[in-house]
């Protein structure tokens, strides 16, 4: 058989990621995508909705003009997911156990709760508007983005260290449940500290009063 040329490589590709497009996504009208030079994939649509029974997405993205979901699938990783994501990106409530392969840049809100992921190391480094952390069995706030413009709402357990929120500004909001803590004394003392200046000295206090109050694994940083 004849090696293909260009064209009908180009054609062939163009055919794979369209088919996976009207077969495994729920994809709002009309919608349209764009194919990089590097194979990804730029979606141009208001949302589009994984509906595919993979543990990897089949395709990868660079860019989501929309929102795009994965929520409630079978998906293990984020890896294929756009690098940026124009709207609201959500993940939750599927079997994802880490945030590496994900969204870069997120314009809307990003909702990853219900997954099985201990780390936040993945997460871009800033979110415009809501993070959904709940019900993620975290084991530290290293790496939470260090601009939120809105709410942050994360799941407090007695083992999770606290002291990094100390250096947000009080714009940020913590939404916080709990599991084997009592969520309101821990973060009514958290708060009491949030954006104090100088800083180090309010760790130490904070540090101190979460000790004196019987909370050793949240007094850490």
């Amino acid at each position: 058989m004849d090696d293909l040329n260009q064209d009908e490589i180009n054609e062939a590709e163009f055919q794979r990621v369209a088919n996976i497009l009207i077969s495994k996504f729920n994809l709002a009208r009309d919608w349209d995508f764009e194919i990089g030079h590097d194979g990804t994939v730029d979606l141009i649509a208001r949302h589009a909705y994984f509906t595919g029974s993979e543990e990897k997405l089949p395709i990868k993205f660079e860019e989501a003009s929309g929102n795009f979901s994965l929520s409630e699938t079978k998906l293990t990783t984020l890896e294929g997911c756009p690098h940026t994501v124009l709207g609201t990106f959500s993940c939750a409530s599927a079997k994802i156990t880490s945030f590496i392969g994900g969204p870069k840049i997120v314009k809307g809100s990003y909702y990853a709760s219900r997954n099985n992921i201990s780390s936040l190391e993945g997460l871009p480094t800033e979110v415009f508007r809501y993070l959904d952390l709940e019900r993620l069995p975290l084991t530290s706030l290293e790496f939470l983005p260090k601009m939120v413009a809105g709410t942050i709402d994360f799941t407090v357990n007695a083992n999770l260290p606290l002291l990094r929120l100390l250096s947000y500004p009080l714009t940020v909001i913590f939404k916080v449940s709990g599991s084997g803590v009592s969520v309101h004394e821990v973060m009514e003392i958290v708060e009491k500290y949030q954006n104090k200046k100088p800083l180090r000295q309010a760790i130490i206090q904070c540090q101190k009063e979460l000790l004196d109050a019987g909370f050793a694994g949240n007094a850490r940083l």
